[in-house]
């Protein structure tokens, strides 16, 4: 699975489980929050890394 399919899998489940209300706010889901914000990273090194090798 690539590193968008999976942050784009744990951004629903986090919408799933905080629900419309945000009640399900927990540490779950601050947890898959900062998981998926460690993908993020991951993918804004490899788009740096990208861009510097074509220029």
């Amino acid at each position: 699975m690539s590193l968008f399919d999976k942050h784009n899998k744990l951004d629903h489940e986090i919408a799933r489980k905080e629900g419309s209300d945000d009640r399900g706010y927990n540490a779950e889901v601050v947890r898959m929050k900062k998981q998926k914000l460690q993908l993020k990273d991951e993918m804004l090194k490899i788009l740096q890394h990208e861009s510097v090798k074509e220029v």
